[in-house]
């Protein structure tokens, strides 16, 4: 049996104490033992010099995996460490760069716009723009319902019972995936031509709470928000650079 890097054990141990200072300091539950197979990632702290060679990287005690890379690693990052993280469908590796860049306090400046949230229309902006949220668990709630009761019916732990939840599983992650994507084009659509945005201070934590808690995680305003923001700085960078047409 082939061995384990040390520093991949120890992320169990770390885990575990991060749940009892959660627990003393912020107030959570006693930590529980976890079932087999709820621990759907691991790290590698530390890794070997230019790990990724060929679109394949270079992990220890398991030699050189093949991949897909999305994107390039920037000149003059260095690849630190990597989270290995099992999805219903596939293997992905999230690779952590130190990257030496200095990132300047930006000041107001250009066209402002205002931008208000809700359930009915997704977002109304101050120059006009009004966007119908879309419902995406709701339209596949049903479909949704269907899988998890043949999930039911079937004798827990068999065969058939994995293949069920497996269906139940890429439902949910093609949920996640489509919900992100509209949020990544309407993130594209509203950053352009503009220089400063303005939303509201929502507690989103309160909402996703609250009656109507299942639209709101439906909508997905925070993450809609943290996309914004990540698409006015990339567009900001590019601007900086001069390779805007």
């Amino acid at each position: 049996m082939a061995a384990v890097q040390v520093h991949v054990l120890q992320q169990t141990l770390k885990r575990l104490e991060k749940a009892f200072v959660s627990m003393w300091e912020q107030k959570h539950g006693f930590p529980r033992f976890k079932k087999a197979g709820t621990m759907r990632s691991f790290v590698f702290p530390q890794l070997g010099v230019n790990p990724v060679q060929n679109q394949a990287v270079k992990l220890p005690k398991i030699g050189l995996v093949k991949f897909h890379q999305s994107r390039p690693i920037p000149d003059g990052a260095t690849i630190k460490q990597a989270r290995i993280v099992r999805r219903v469908s596939g293997w992905y590796v999230m690779l952590a760069l130190q990257w030496d860049v200095s990132v300047p306090t930006l000041m107001p400046h250009g066209e402002g716009i205002g931008i208000d949230v809700g359930l009915t229309n997704f977002l109304a902006t101050s120059n006009g723009l009004l966007v119908k949220r879309q419902r995406f668990f709701k339209d596949a709630e049903r479909k949704l319902k269907l899988l998890q009761q043949r999930v039911c019916r079937k004798k827990l732990g068999s065969n058939n019972w994995r293949k069920a939840q497996k269906k139940v599983a890429k439902l949910h992650e093609y949920i996640a995936n489509s919900r992100k994507d509209w949020h990544r084009k309407l993130s594209h659509q509203i950053c352009q031509n503009v220089g400063m945005i303005f939303v509201e201070d929502l507690n989103l934590i309160g909402l996703s709470r609250a009656m109507l808690g299942k639209h709101c995680l439906d909508a997905s305003w925070g993450q809609f928000f943290t996309i914004k923001r990540a698409k006015l700085f990339e567009i900001w960078r590019v601007l900086s650079e001069g390779k805007c047409s």
